[in-house]
């Protein structure tokens, strides 16, 4: 049986749980920080939501936190299991053959949950994918181009298609150049909750 890849809700909490055990409400702040909504809507609710849900499906593991007197949370650690279905959904992500979809944002996020040659392999082969459709791409506006019956609208909807591909393999590119001359190979989210402590003093 092939298992399914996470949701993207569920794919970005994993992800985070990865990283650094935390609660909902830390969760929610650190998505705030990167502006999520910007990109993929995700309201605060269900953020606790689905990390209750991942809980239940062993994918996370909550354990309860007493922080002097304030009230107690529950703070999320990933699993086993969980750091799989992670792995699966982000190379799924990666494999995602549609321009411009969060799916793909999601994966650039959390690139460094993968093996650094792991994440290299999915972008090269995402790279070979894309020369491949850009070259499909030329060669049908080419075709459509000389066929009278077609209108202008008809080339131009293949020539978009064609710079919209060009964009996302320049943005692969760039990605397996940072990934290959990158000195670390660790997540944002440490630095980035370290800053926000840092504000908070």
């Amino acid at each position: 049986m092939v298992e399914r890849a996470l949701s993207k809700s569920a794919a970005i909490l994993v992800a985070l749980a990865a990283e650094q055990a935390m609660s909902a409400y830390e969760m929610v702040r650190v998505l705030k920080a990167v502006n999520l909504s910007r990109w993929f809507p995700v309201s605060e609710s269900s953020i606790y939501v689905t990390a209750r849900n991942l809980e239940e499906k062993a994918l996370l593991a909550g354990s309860a936190v007493q922080d002097g007197n304030m009230p107690e949370k529950t703070v999320y650690a990933v699993t086993g299991a969980g750091r799989k279905a992670l792995a699966r959904t982000l190379n799924a992500f990666l494999s995602s053959g549609d321009a411009g979809n969060p799916e793909f944002d999601i994966a650039m996020l959390f690139l460094c949950a993968l093996p650094r040659d792991e994440a290299l392999a999915c972008l090269e082969r995402r790279e070979a994918r894309l020369i491949a459709e850009i070259d499909r791409a030329r060669k049908e506006h080419a075709r459509l181009s000389k066929d009278s019956g077609i209108g202008f609208a008809g080339t131009l909807m293949v020539r978009h298609n064609q710079y919209l591909k060009e964009a996302e393999l320049k943005t692969v590119r760039e990605l397996i150049a940072e990934v290959t001359d990158a000195r670390r190979w660790d997540w944002f989210v440490t630095d980035l909750l370290a800053r926000m402590k840092e504000t908070q003093r």
